[in-house]
């Protein structure tokens, strides 16, 4: 997760597993969806701006929280599939 947070604030970008992956973990520590839009927008607007933020990402992130498509809650990633998604996002970058 450590070195997700380093490439996101590096890059100010993550790939969509990435973004999935990390935005779960954020929410399973705790992280409340309107601080998670604060976040990912502070981020992501750098690069994106904040606009396009809006169109593009905001709406994954209230999907994953519930708010949004059928309003389920994202399940959090298991142990497992946490190894093999870190190994593929590392194996991308």
């Amino acid at each position: 997760m450590r070195h997700m947070l380093e490439k996101l604030r590096e890059n100010h970008h993550l790939k969509h597993g990435g973004r999935m992956q990390f935005g779960l973990f954020l929410k399973g520590a705790g992280l409340k969806l309107e601080d998670a839009l604060t976040f990912w927008r502070s981020e992501f607007s750098q690069k994106v701006g904040s606009e396009r933020f809006d169109k593009e990402y905001a709406y994954s992130i209230r999907h994953n929280y519930g708010k949004e498509g059928k309003r389920t809650v994202s399940p959090l990633f298991y142990v497992h599939n946490l190894i093999l998604v870190t190994l593929a996002f590392l194996m991308e970058n």
